[in-house]
């Protein structure tokens, strides 16, 4: 997967021209499909990408965030709610230390789940915490 690093800039409201547009390198969360539905940025070096990853052994769609740093894209790890597929559509950043992204589950509930710095509610081996839960309908 490759991302356009001037696409995020004409997100922060920089102008660029097509001749500025530079392909980088993205990592996937496997070999199978691997898609980014939204992105957000606070700065420069702090641009957040959210979406789904689909996982072979598990037979389903599993959340996939990245991180940008300014040198390079890194996976994040992010919750998923159930054992069946798991979607990031939309991600909104605060504040660098403030990153929400809302998504959908297998069960037909919608989530939305938040990245702080203090680490509050995390899941274990997680940077991001399930905040909501809630059903169809």
């Amino acid at each position: 997967m490759h991302l356009f690093l001037s696409f995020f800039s004409l997100l922060a409201g920089r102008s660029t021209r097509a001749t500025n547009w530079e392909v980088v390198a993205s990592p996937n969360a496997g070999r199978q499909a691997n898609s980014l539905s939204s992105v957000a940025d606070v700065a420069d070096d702090d641009v957040w990408a959210v979406g789904w990853a689909f996982n072979a052994q598990l037979n389903a769609y599993r959340t996939l965030t990245e991180h940008w740093d300014d040198t390079r894209w890194s996976l994040v790890r992010s919750p998923n709610a159930t054992n069946g597929y798991n979607l990031l559509n939309g991600v909104a950043v605060v504040a660098s230390n403030d990153v929400w992204a809302i998504g959908q589950a297998a069960n037909g509930s919608t989530y939305h789940t938040n990245r702080s710095e203090s680490g509050a509610g995390a899941c274990p081996g997680s940077s991001f915490a399930v905040s909501e839960l809630k059903p169809a309908g």
